[in-house]
């Protein structure tokens, strides 16, 4: 394959990644349109893995503020469901106005 072809490719992969219809199936006719050879697997794969790195970077910011504010959440619940498990509702004290995300369940 030659670099053109791959930069070409690339290219189709990240214009076609985000519309409602597939960028494999771009990655097999545009070649056979062409009369290109073929590439191999191993290449889509790597087109493919290259946009998932591509939005893990751009969006890595938000990744993480999710990440972390899952995390918190999900350990609140299980904080608050072991207290009222072991009759200590009273001593959860999280409800701050810094974080109502589960002020509903103390009313």
């Amino acid at each position: 394959m030659d670099l053109i072809h791959a930069i070409i490719l690339g290219v189709v992969q990240g214009l076609t990644e985000f519309l409602p219809i597939s960028s494999s199936g771009h990655l097999i006719v545009f070649p056979h349109v062409f009369g290109w050879i073929q590439q191999p697997l191993a290449f889509d794969t790597t087109l493919h893995l290259g946009t998932a790195v591509a939005l893990v970077v751009y969006f890595f910011k938000d990744l993480l503020k999710i990440a972390v504010v899952s995390t918190s959440l999900i350990l609140k619940v299980i904080t608050y469901t072991i207290s009222i498990t072991t009759g200590k509702s009273d001593s959860v004290r999280w409800f701050d106005s810094k974080n109502q995300a589960l002020k509903w369940l103390s009313e």
